[in-house]
């Protein structure tokens, strides 16, 4: 019989305590890096689950920036259309206060 092995009664080599032992520590220590490992897969699902949601919210920022934008872009329109009608109008006031200063400079000459 060789040592750190016994045999039964049929002769088959049993292995001893301290090779049970070592085999019981080893599955434990494969067990723990299976739990370690469930756990990181958890924390890796969480984190695929956290960046799809800020993928998704940054689609819809982007689309409110994309409304904003051309919202922003409609007023500029108009606020340049209100602008020339502005110079416009400003230049028919003067040439109407232009108009009237003559007429009355007209009439005041002929008054005197």
């Amino acid at each position: 019989m060789q040592s750190g092995q016994l045999s039964n009664e049929f002769g088959e080599k049993k292995p001893d305590l301290a090779h049970h032992t070592e085999l019981l520590e080893l599955n434990e220590r494969v067990l723990e890096k299976e739990e370690m490992v469930i756990k990181r897969e958890g924390e890796i699902n969480l984190y695929k689950n956290e960046l799809d949601s800020l993928r998704d919210e940054c689609g819809r920022v982007k689309s409110k920036l994309h409304a904003v934008e051309l919202y922003a872009s409609e007023l500029q329109r108009k606020n340049d259309l209100l602008t020339q009608e502005i110079g416009e109008r400003n230049t028919i006031i003067q040439e109407l206060q232009s108009a009237d200063l003559g007429l009355k400079t007209q009439l005041n000459i002929v008054t005197f």
